[in-house]
């Protein structure tokens, strides 16, 4: 999904340090939910920006944080218009807690799915 959204620049979202193995299997869940592709490709784009912070303190691993710990990398939502990145970290908080490891879940299972039209609830 992320070559469709990204065709000259997907490799670029795949080789993020902590976020990269997680971003497409995110991509396809969120499409499976129904999110318009301009609303996936704003939050894709706010990916190296999360990227950054979560390196700044020294994140590797998303297993590492909690949901709520996750949670504290989003900019407060604003009154009309919610920053990229709070809504990349709210949607990504969610897709955590539906699979139960999405570091380790393979990302092409998440695409037979979106494929044969499941609704993205279960990983």
């Amino acid at each position: 999904m992320l070559a469709t959204l990204f065709p000259q620049a997907h490799a670029r979202y795949t080789s993020l340090p902590v976020l990269g193995g997680s971003l497409e299997g995110l991509c396809v869940w969120l499409h499976a939910r129904g999110y318009p592709r301009d609303a996936i490709r704003r939050r894709m784009g706010a990916a190296a920006s999360l990227a950054r912070a979560l390196r700044r303190r020294r994140v590797r691993s998303l297993a590492e944080l909690t949901a709520s710990a996750l949670l504290s990398y989003a900019p407060p939502p604003r009154i009309f218009n919610a920053p990229p990145q709070g809504a990349l970290v709210r949607s990504l908080t969610q897709y955590r807690a539906i699979c139960t490891d999405i570091l380790h879940f393979p990302a092409r299972v998440l695409v037979i799915q979106a494929a044969r039209g499941s609704t993205g609830e279960r990983c």
